[in-house]
Order: C-alpha cells, then structure tokens, then sequence
C-alpha cells in the first residue's frame, strides 16, 4: 500500500466514522447550549443573589431539550420544552419536603412519561423533560420559594437550547445529505481495499477479520440511512440495500477466489484500483473488458465490480432524497406496549426506591432515574431493531434488482456468472 493510499484509506475511514456529521454536530448543539445556559444563569445568580445551583439546572434542561427533541417538527416540540419544564420543577417543589409523598409522585411522574410515549416522539420529548425537571426540583431539595428562579432556569436552558439548534447550528438537508453519501462512499471504499488486500496481503487471516468488520461497519451505516430516510422512502432504501448488497457481493466473490487460490486475472485488479479511486466508469469498462476464461470466480468478481458501479450511481442519485428529516411519528397505535411498559417501569423504580432508600437515603434517586433510562434505551433499541429486520425481509422477498437495463441477468452471484460465462458470449 503506497503512502497516498494509506492516506485515502484513513481519511475515508474518519469520513464514514459519522455518517453527516450527526453526532459530532449534536454534541456541539448539547456543548454549546450547556454553557451558554449555565453562563446566562451564572451571571444571573450573581446579579440577583439567586442560588447559583439554578446556572447547573439550567444546563441540565438545555442539554436534555438538545438531545431529547427528535421528531418531524422539532421546532415546535422545542418551543413547548418549557411546559412540561415548569409543570416538573412546581410539582418538585411543591413536593420535595413531603418525604413518602414526594417518593409516590416521582412513580406517578414516571409512569405519565413513559406512558405519553404512546402519542410519539413529541410527547416522548415532552414527558422526558417533566421527569428530568422534577428529579433535579428533588435532588436540589428545591422550596416554594425558589420556584421562580428554578422556572427562570428552564425557560433560559429550553431558550439556549432552542437557539443553539435553530439558529446557531440548525440542519442544512443538502449538506448533511452530501455528507451522508460520502460517509456510505467512504465505507464502500473501505471494504473495496480490504478486498484488495484479502487477494494481495499475504496475511489471508488477518485480511479476512479486516474485510468483515468493514463489512459489518457498511451495515452499520446503512442501517442509519435508512434510519433517516424512513419507511416511507421505499424507493431510496432500495437503492441504499443494493449498493450495500452489491458491496457485500464484492467481498465474498474476493474472499471465494483467495480461498480456491485461483489466479487474480489483471483486469479485476486495475477495476478494483480505479473502483477504490472512484473512476466509476473506467472499472466497469475494464471489469467488462476483461478476457474470457473458464474461471468461475474471475467471472464472479468481474460482475461484482460493474454491478457495485451502477448502484453506486444510484446511491448518488438519492442525495436529494436523503435531505428528508427525522422518520415521522407514525401515528396513534404505533407503540402499543407503552402503557404496559409504563406500568413496568413504575414496578421497576418503585423497587429501586426501596432498596435505593435501605442503601442511601441521600442517593436513592439516581437508582430510580436508572431505572428510567435502562427501560427507555432498551425499548428503543428493541423496536428499531424489528423495524430494521421488517424491513430487511420484506426487501429480500422483493424480486431482485436486474444487472443492467434490458438484461434478464439478476443480481445473485450464481445467474450473473452464468450470464458472464464464455457459453452464453
């Protein structure tokens, strides 16, 4: 490997590390709302001989409102932020020197936040932040007096929050889109070198256990795609399976001629090189080009490169496609198990209130918002994987892409050879 390919190799993999830069533009949304509410409250405090805990609650509702707005109209759902903000921090307050009362509204609190998550991302957002807002009213051991300075708070952090996602660093959907298409690009020419060194690299092993994690990564971006373009876009999620299909093709046709330690004809390796460079059209012409020969697994690899060069085509086509926002909400009766999953969470934390309060009285909350959290993310995961495997199947049962425009050559490695056979010539 020359230094310049070494070079393009690691680019392409920081490059695809954040498909559009999503979570590196987040944590500066999270970061730059965080301080700048807890700035604006400090100097507040000071001015106004306030508390100086209200600058820490203040970033704690901004950086919650930052990460917890994700839906089809973020910017009303952040504009309503302070609602539910004022409605957690009274009811903490109010509650707060009530001991088993304050204990028995944090289940109540609990079980309306998870139980809201029924009516979709907005209330999902909303009802997170009342949970937040009365736990911190309750760690603070906030007082009817504080109550305006504490609302203060979140309506600073929902406002620093609001700016620093709309105005400052809002979303521009054609830049994330290009970005987006780069990053999956950027994998596919990760698993196009790790193919090259599976045929080259005298270490077979090592270059195996490379070429299936970058594999595993493509996936891995392709499943965020999706994520983003949403079920609606059946057509560009298509698109965006085929080219990682195609990729996937590419691998196991390198892996299958390593393997029967067949001889690697010349021209797939000048198709893989200019492929890795991105001459789209000169790999297919060379791949095309190539002599022909009885070799199965030479015929394989051929097909495998020209039919990765149309869907990346294809892929470039959908930039515009991809500008599309968060999946919308899918509407009433999408998360049926909330109301069962809010009466589980309740059990949950209030077992964890009673062996948090045998353990630590001071610390018992932060077992409850655990509680909280460890059944949020594991719900989430749990209904993004089915989704993801729905819709992988109903893909795969789909009929299968054609190879090129007017051919009855179909995308499975075993009909495309044959249709490359010297027979069929």
């Amino acid at each position: 490997m020359t230094p310049s390919t070494a070079i393009v190799t690691v680019w392409d993999r920081l490059v695809a590390s954040d498909p559009g830069l999503s979570r590196l533009v987040l944590a500066t949304r999270v970061t730059l709302a965080v301080v700048s509410a807890a700035a604006i409250l400090s100097l507040c405090a000071r001015a106004l001989h306030a508390p100086i805990a209200i600058a820490l609650f203040g970033g704690i509702v901004a950086m919650q409102a930052s990460l917890a707005v994700n839906d089809a109209k973020p910017r009303t759902t952040a504009m309503l932020v302070p609602v539910p903000g004022i409605i957690g921090v009274t009811l903490g307050a109010l509650f707060a020197a009530q001991g088993i009362l304050a204990d028995l509204m944090f289940l109540v609190v609990l079980f309306g936040a998870v139980a809201v998550r029924v009516r979709g991302p907005r209330w999902t957002a909303l009802g997170t932040i009342a949970m937040m807002t009365y736990f911190i009213a309750l760690l603070f051991g906030a007082t009817l007096d504080e109550l305006p300075s504490l609302i203060v708070a979140v309506v600073v952090g929902a406002a620093c929050s609001f700016l620093t996602g709309f105005v400052i660093l809002r979303d521009r959907p054609a830049w994330i889109a290009r970005r987006t298409v780069g990053a999956f690009r950027a994998r596919i020419r990760v698993v196009i070198a790790c193919a090259q060194d599976v045929l080259e690299a005298p270490d077979r092993r090592r270059a195996r256990v490379h070429l299936r994690a970058a594999v595993q990564r493509l996936n891995e971006t392709a499943t965020s795609i999706e994520s983003r373009l949403g079920s609606e876009a059946t057509a560009e999620i298509r698109i965006v399976f085929d080219a990682q299909l195609a990729a996937e093709d590419l691998a196991a046709a390198a892996l299958r001629l390593r393997d029967a330690d067949a001889p690697i004809p010349r021209a797939g390796r000048l198709a893989l090189v200019a492929l890795r460079r991105g001459r789209l059209a000169r790999a297919a012409r060379v791949a095309r080009g190539a002599p022909q020969t009885d070799d199965v697994m030479a015929h394989a690899l051929a097909i495998a490169i020209i039919d990765l060069c149309e869907t990346i085509e294809r892929v470039e086509s959908t930039i515009g496609a991809l500008a599309l926002g968060d999946t919308p909400w899918a509407g009433p009766g999408a998360q049926q198990p909330a109301l069962r999953q809010a009466v589980q969470v309740t059990i949950a934390a209030a077992a964890a209130i009673a062996v948090g309060e045998a353990l630590s009285p001071q610390h018992w909350y932060w077992a409850v918002l655990a509680t909280y959290f460890v059944f949020i993310g594991t719900a989430s995961s749990a209904r993004r994987s089915r989704a993801h495997g729905r819709a992988s199947l109903e893909r795969l049962s789909a009929p299968q892409r054609a190879y090129s425009p007017g051919s009855s050559c179909t995308a499975t490695p075993e009909s495309r050879s044959r249709c490359f056979s010297p027979a069929s010539s």
